[in-house]
């Protein structure tokens, strides 16, 4: 109940702050076209992050993995899990689906994890090149905060990829091997394949974060001539950012708070901040209900080890 109630509050804040005539207005400036070109560019983005998944599986000694298009699939199931109001369940019914194909259940949970910490890595680094002054690109006065995470989270990238292989060469390394269940899910985690694999998903995740933000664009486009794409590129990392622990259900409220907030940076209107929002919250539903729908006609043996291919 108190997450529901903190959803109420930005709304209710945003609600006195606004037109609502201006703010449908607005949000019927968007035609079928940039919606259908948003949604596409979103699945490719679905589709890119399956990749990623695939590619990091194989890296950890996996004899086998599911097909891309099954990745795909387990992807879009996530993303209707993820609606539900403790908001990483997606993840974790990600990990339960093709859990057969790992060594044990654990490795399954813990590749999904450090899919996500390449993915909010690259988010920041993205974030970091796009906050450069460029030519032609909007002036955006962060607040020193955010400055310190962005360039904090470039910084992370090149640790991870420099310090990653040096792990199991530190004193600690035998004994955190011997932990129960986590030990060995580790130790396979730290097989040179994934070292390798790391750089490679860095950049699919860049890819990646490159369509979302295209996506954002082709809504945002006909909203107001300030939603440009590169607004977009340095307003959606920090949207990330703020989101990314959602303090309330589906992140309703607090997301269209940070839209008001972040775009307004960059001179967009608060209605068409606004409406910028709840249309590609709109394209995230569509998606969820892609994989409600998939998740219903899904039967066990498409989860786990029965589908698992024998030599």
């Amino acid at each position: 109940m108190l997450r529901f109630a903190l959803a109420l509050v930005p709304l209710v804040w945003l609600a006195r702050r606004i037109d609502p005539e201006k703010l449908f207005e607005q949000a019927s400036h968007v035609g079928v076209w940039p919606l259908v070109l948003s949604f596409g560019l979103y699945l490719a983005s679905v589709l890119g992050s399956a990749l990623r998944w695939r590619i990091l599986i194989r890296a950890t000694g996996a004899a086998t993995a599911p097909s891309l298009g099954a990745l795909f699939r387990h992807y879009m199931v996530g993303y209707y899990f993820n609606l539900l109001p403790s908001g990483v369940v997606g993840d974790a019914m990600r990990g339960h689906r093709i859990r057969g194909y790992l060594q044990d259940a654990t490795t399954s949970y813990l590749i999904v994890l450090l899919e996500r910490v390449v993915g909010l890595l690259a988010v920041v680094t993205l974030g970091a090149v796009a906050s450069l002054p460029l030519p032609g690109a909007p002036v955006l006065p962060l607040p020193v905060f955010f400055q310190i995470v962005l360039w904090g989270g470039v910084a992370g990238t090149i640790l991870l990829l420099a310090a990653t292989p040096l792990i199991p060469q530190t004193p600690l390394w035998p004994y955190v091997i011997r932990l129960p269940k986590v030990g060995p899910a580790l130790e396979r985690l730290a097989e040179l394949r994934a070292y390798r694999a790391l750089p490679l998903t860095i950049v699919i995740s860049l890819a990646v974060n490159v369509l979302v933000i295209a996506s954002a664009w082709a809504i945002g486009g006909p909203l107001h001539s300030a939603i440009t794409f590169m607004a977009c590129a340095r307003v959606f990392p920090l949207v990330v950012l703020a989101v990314i622990v959602p303090l309330t259900p589906a992140g309703i409220g607090q997301r269209e708070a940070v839209f008001a907030y972040f775009f307004g940076l960059v001179g967009v209107p608060i209605e068409s901040a606004l409406a910028l929002s709840f249309v590609s919250f709109g394209v995230t539903l569509a998606a969820a209900a892609m994989g409600a729908i998939i998740h219903m006609r899904d039967t066990p043996p498409k989860d786990a080890v029965e589908n698992v291919p024998t030599a």
